[in-house]
């Protein structure tokens, strides 16, 4: 494999969304790179005819101009489709790609796309310099180079990569080189001409890994575990960006059918972290002015006070639930008692604020692992349960492989992943999902931007004592905000290598500590004083490239109109048969149409008909059905008042009969009664008559269960019983 060229890739990368803005998948996502490939056709075989052994030639080409490197079957697949175009076009066999990876191409030229990839060469190129020019204003131009610009860019595709393809880079580590660069893209913000050439290389590299990957159907039966970090987002005391990526996986993820729960602990977390922040509200300074993803910062921009904070905290469950829907999972006691022997939680301990913050991410790590049925999971598609975060930490050692073993492994899908890497792979994975892919760059853009400009900060409780100091000792020696403002600038921009001494030194000496604020303030303000004419020059300088930004992307769009539009004689000829035919084509195929919809018509009323009519067989059959158990309930209201009635009138007699009848004839009759086997037969004759009559009347009139079996008896007659279409069909 060639070295990688950066820039070159970049340039690909450009291509590559620029392609994906203006065309559609028409036959799969692979079609976005069918441009490259012809581009690298056209080069290699300039006179249209050739015959090769293996499409390793093409491959290799393509690595060497464009440092991509596009697996052999990929590339087969692609070059099949630039196939069937070719011999579509000249209703010939002009390109044929074999079994065994030989190929055979005769007579036909390439469309080579040599235009839209100078522009993007071009453009890169203006990138680069800008870079160039912002190191010199930083005084860091010795630590700029476009290869750790660029490197930085696609460290997401890296995460994706991982992910999807368990392909993992030991690269991607917090640096100075990385954190210059995230300084230089937060400035193009302002400078949109610019800031779009970024994102476009954002988007190319995402879009670079259907090389490794091809969209398949993802689990929609996943469980997502929402972490403290991602509640703060959502509940819009995080920045604007985070809120919005935030929002973004949930609408997606839930028009996926995934479902959202809250450990309660997560809740208490929260609820903690808004309290302190709400005591704290009116004497924290440098941790705004250090951390733009602080919840004060999210306070000053919605003009929240201390009060406000608490009002949020106090509602946060019902918010969860009645706002979003989420589940909240109350008892987590089994889980807790888990983690606490976990190697997860010895891990956590090193770099969270507290035990108990370690506690709680160790607790969501044994949940998840639950929920997965305690296996590693190897595909992506296969996970049924996430924790997601939208972690950006500087509490974290990137030389630590432990710590980094949650994150990623190279046996199976780690148990947590973040925000932006997860909804990216959605997007990936379902073409069918609906974001703008601005959007898209732009919240993982932003996201890198923060993980990498937070990394290297001191840690929380670092900057928490050092605010105190501040607040201590910013009266008795007039700390100005200004000076606040100044150290705080210093800490960002990584001036001061050891923040910690800073409160060691107001531990030992209140004086000494005031002085050396004013110290690093007084640095601050020199260099922002020698920076104003350099970036008066650099303003100067940005103005005309993105002038020629501007040119190249109206050059790049006529030309794409051009190429969509223009067509050169032999093409017109083309054209013009290909016309007639599709005319022919056409008229038949509206004719053909117009019987299927006529046949389809006739087919849906007779449907109808046929629905109609089983309606109301149905409806015939139940009424039969009523007549028939009606007509029974009568006979057995028919057979049981008579016998009542005679019985009745039995026992009435013979009351009567022997009270005045002769003693003899009593005797006689007792005599008679005492023939055991009279006796017998008249009781059970008595018994079986009133039970049969009786229990027949009840079950008619008291038990409907009763019924419900006799229904099952009757015999329907055929012309009430459903008819098939089949027959249906027939008749009519």
């Amino acid at each position: 494999m060639n070295p990688i060229n950066f820039q070159n890739r970049a340039i690909a990368y450009s291509v590559l969304a620029h392609i994906y803005d203006k065309a559609t998948f028409a036959n799969g996502p692979l079609d976005i790179f069918i441009p490259i490939v012809k581009n690298a056709l056209s080069e290699l075989y300039p006179s249209g005819t050739t015959r090769g052994r293996s499409i390793s030639e093409i491959a290799e080409a393509i690595d060497q101009k464009f440092s991509i490197a596009i697996p052999l079957p990929v590339l087969n697949n692609i070059l099949k489709a630039i196939a069937v175009e070719v011999n579509d076009k000249s209703n010939r066999e002009d390109m044929r790609i074999f079994d065994d990876g030989s190929f055979w191409i005769e007579k036909f030229i390439f469309e080579d796309y040599s235009e839209l990839i100078q522009k993007g060469k071009d453009d890169i190129s203006k990138v680069v310099q800008i870079y160039k020019n912002f190191c010199k204003v930083y005084n860091t131009i010795n630590d700029c180079n476009e290869v750790d610009l660029f490197k930085f860019i696609e460290q997401n595709r890296l995460d994706i990569s991982f992910y999807l393809a368990n392909n993992t880079d030991n690269t991607k580590k917090t640096s100075s080189h990385n954190i210059i660069v995230a300084q230089f893209i937060d400035m193009l913000k302002q400078v949109p001409e610019v800031y779009d050439k970024i994102r476009d290389i954002y988007l190319g590299s995402m879009l670079s890994s259907y090389l490794d990957y091809q969209p398949s159907n993802v689990n929609m039966n996943v469980e997502l575990l929402l972490d403290t970090n991602f509640i703060i987002s959502l509940l819009d005391l995080n920045t604007p960006e985070s809120t919005d990526t935030c929002n973004t996986l949930i609408k997606i993820s839930r028009n996926l059918g995934y479902s959202f729960s809250v450990l309660k602990d997560t809740i208490e977390e929260v609820q903690a972290l808004l309290s302190y922040k709400a005591n704290n509200y009116n004497t924290a300074i440098i941790a705004k002015n250090i951390n733009r993803e602080d919840i004060y910062n999210a306070c000053d921009r919605r003009h929240l006070t201390g009060t406000d904070l608490m009002r949020i905290s106090d509602n946060i469950e019902n918010t969860l639930t009645n706002e979003f829907d989420f589940h909240i999972i109350p008892n987590t006691q089994t889980w807790y008692g888990k983690a606490k022997f976990s190697k997860e939680y010895s891990i956590f301990k090193k770099y969270r604020n507290s035990e108990k913050a370690a506690l709680h991410d160790a607790t969501a790590l044994v949940y998840v692992r639950e929920k997965r049925g305690n296996k590693y999971i190897k595909n992506f598609e296969k996970v049924n349960c996430w924790f997601v975060n939208n972690s950006i930490t500087h509490d974290n050692d990137y030389e630590d492989s432990d710590y980094l073993s949650l994150y990623n492994s190279q046996d199976h899908q780690p148990e947590i992943i973040k925000v932006d890497n997860l909804l990216n792979i959605l997007w990936l994975s379902n073409p069918s999902i609906k974001i703008d892919t601005g959007d898209l760059s732009n919240m993982g853009i932003t996201s890198l931007l923060s993980y990498t400009l937070n990394s290297s900060l001191p840690k929380a409780r670092i900057i928490r004592e050092l605010d105190e100091n501040i607040q201590k000792y910013r009266k008795n020696y007039n700390i100005t905000d200004k000076d606040v403002i100044n150290l705080s600038t210093r800490i960002v921009n990584r001036q001061i290598n050891d923040v910690q001494e800073l409160n060691n030194l107001a531990r030992r000496d209140d004086a000494a500590f005031a002085a050396k604020v004013k110290e690093e303030s007084v640095k601050q303000e020199q260099i922002e004083a020698s920076r104003v004419h350099k970036f008066e020059d650099m303003v100067q300088m940005l103005h005309g490239e993105i002038k020629e930004i501007q040119g190249n992307q109206t050059k790049m769009q006529q030309k794409y109109n051009e190429r969509m539009q223009g067509l050169d004689e032999r093409e017109l000829e083309i054209e013009q048969r290909e016309k007639a035919i599709k005319i022919e084509d056409l008229a038949l195929k509206i004719e053909n149409e117009k019987l299927s919809i006529k046949k389809d018509k006739y087919e849906a009323k007779l449907k109808s008909k046929w629905k109609e009519e089983n309606e109301r067989r149905d409806q015939q059959k139940e009424e039969f059905i009523d007549n028939a158990i009606a007509k029974l309930k009568n006979k057995a209201k028919w057979v049981f008042w008579p016998v009542l009635i005679v019985l009745l009138i039995l026992i009435v007699y013979l009351y009567y009969f022997w009270r005045t009848a002769d003693k003899e004839i009593v005797n006689s009759i007792n005599d008679l009664w005492n023939f055991k086997p009279i006796s017998i037969i008249l009781t059970i004759l008595t018994v079986i008559i009133n039970c049969f009559t009786a229990t027949h009347f009840y079950n008619w009139c008291f038990n409907p269960s009763y019924i419900v079996s006799k229904k099952s008896l009757i015999k329907i007659p055929k012309e009430y019983l459903p008819i098939t279409w089949e027959e249906f069909m027939k008749n009519n």
